[in-house]
């Protein structure tokens, strides 16, 4: 059995542009997913359905590090909804992100695509890792 936890995606939580930080908030994920015994953690995500801020860019961005550097991180990217349609600039950046984590983690048989995924209509609250992720639907 597997010890899973999701945060509100993290995207929405930052207001940075610069990738490196949202590289450093996986690590800051994963350590104190480690020390309190957690598997896997989810929420590093973005919902792009309608559209990029800076701060989801520069998440997408730093997907491969995050992933590629990490145990227990998950990430989800919302790339389309029915109401929004299709954000193919974000369908073509998830294709080159999925492409650097095979290749970052090709010496453990590719295994941190395994911890990614790309939704279309993602489900809030949704517990079910890697798209784990809860409170994008919740007020503030």
């Amino acid at each position: 059995m597997n010890r899973r936890v999701s945060v509100t995606p993290i995207a929405m939580s930052s207001a940075s542009d610069d990738p490196s930080v949202y590289a450093d908030v996986a690590h800051a994920l994963d350590a104190a997913a480690d020390e309190v015994g957690i598997d896997f953690i989810g929420g590093f995500s973005a919902l792009v359905q309608k559209g990029f801020t800076r701060g989801d860019a520069a998440l997408i961005e730093a997907i491969p590090d995050a992933i590629g550097g990490t145990k227990r991180v998950c990430s989800s990217v919302n790339v389309a909804s029915t109401r929004a349609g299709i954000n193919m600039d974000a369908v073509l950046r998830m294709a080159d992100v999925l492409l650097a984590v095979s290749k970052r983690t090709a010496d453990h048989d590719s295994i941190g695509c395994a911890k990614i995924v790309v939704f279309c209509n993602a489900p809030e609250d949704n517990p079910f890792m890697a798209g784990a992720m809860h409170g994008s639907g919740r007020p503030r």
